[in-house]
């Protein structure tokens, strides 16, 4: 299968001022992630905030450069060797926010937020435009009457809707969803969910999508990937990885979810608080929350490893 998105031993990390003196300290929020993903499938991100998980979806969006590694998309790298945005349109990707009411301009109607992004681009002249707004309206299921309308007049659901078809104005083939539902009503939560699953069919569309809830990152996703601290700590089909995971951190995630009451692995807690990226712990990330830490946690690093023929975690323990 052709992978549409290519993330190669990517870091990130940004110099932080860490005292009056004006010393400055490096914080990792990235460090050395790979993942891929196939053309028309949905990668899912889980993880506490803090995990680094927003970094890295800026990054798959050009509005960060990796500090080393790439990112590619169809075999095109998203930034040049000086860190410029090198795709844009239809070539890379566009990015759903978390929140619809902060990510849309409450002075322009509809039909401007929509025919913004097709301003930039060559050749698409006014009516093209005109066609395309009302194009994108039938798409995420909004009356055209709605072209003149203003954000505040709009439901949350609604703004949503609006904001999916701002992203698919230019017709890219990754989106990137982040969080895109956990700022709405539970009621209009599957709504929008379900929207963008007959997208992706009716589109081709390929999602990175990346969510706290693990109900709608398993319903929406092939393959779940959990980060925690920079890192991936599990990754795997999603029916697995939700049915038995392996990563202490992925079993207590689950545990921790009253949408999936049960899994193989057991219930683990999860207590206290995710360490700061600018003072990690040594050896595992996690050992400092870990129930099962050994002595070896402390000293290694783990690699992710196969633990079956499309399971892999970092974990000391086999």
């Amino acid at each position: 299968m052709t992978e549409l998105l290519q993330i190669q031993d990517v870091r990130k990390t940004f110099g932080i001022r860490s005292s009056f003196l004006g010393r400055k300290k490096d914080l990792v929020a990235v460090e050395g992630i790979s993942l891929r993903i196939p053309k028309g499938r949905t990668l899912g991100l889980v993880g506490e905030s803090g995990s680094g998980k927003s970094t890295l979806a800026n990054m798959v969006t050009g509005m960060l450069a990796p500090t080393s590694g790439q990112v590619l998309i169809d075999g095109q790298p998203v930034h040049d060797q000086k860190g410029k945005v090198a795709l844009r349109g239809e070539s890379g990707a566009q990015i759903v926010f978390q929140d619809p009411y902060s990510s849309l301009n409450p002075r322009m109607p509809v039909a401007q937020l929509l025919a913004e992004p097709l301003k930039v681009a060559p050749k698409v002249l006014m009516p093209e435009r005109e066609q395309r707004v009302n194009e994108l309206l039938d798409q995420v299921g909004l009356p055209r009457s709605a072209r003149q309308k203003y954000p505040h007049e709009f439901s949350g659901g609604q703004r949503q809707r609006i904001v999916i078809a701002r992203a698919l104005a230019r017709r890219p083939r990754l989106l990137v969803c982040d969080e895109p539902v956990s700022a709405l009503d539970v009621s209009v939560q599957s709504q929008i969910l379900n929207l963008l699953k007959d997208l992706q069919d009716e589109l081709g569309l390929t999602y990175l999508f990346i969510g706290h809830g693990l109900e709608s990152v398993g319903f929406m996703s092939d393959e779940i990937a959990v980060m925690y601290l920079g890192r991936i700590v599990e990754q795997g089909p999603a029916h697995q990885v939700l049915a038995d995971p392996v990563h202490p951190y992925t079993q207590a995630l689950i545990s921790s979810s009253e949408a999936i009451p049960f899994h193989a692995g057991g219930t683990v807690e999860l207590t206290g608080e995710i360490p700061s990226p600018l003072n990690p712990p040594s050896g595992c990330v996690f050992r400092t929350r870990c129930p099962l830490v050994t002595d070896i946690c402390a000293e290694a690093v783990p690699a992710l490893t196969p633990r079956s023929e499309s399971r892999m975690a970092a974990c000391h323990r086999r």
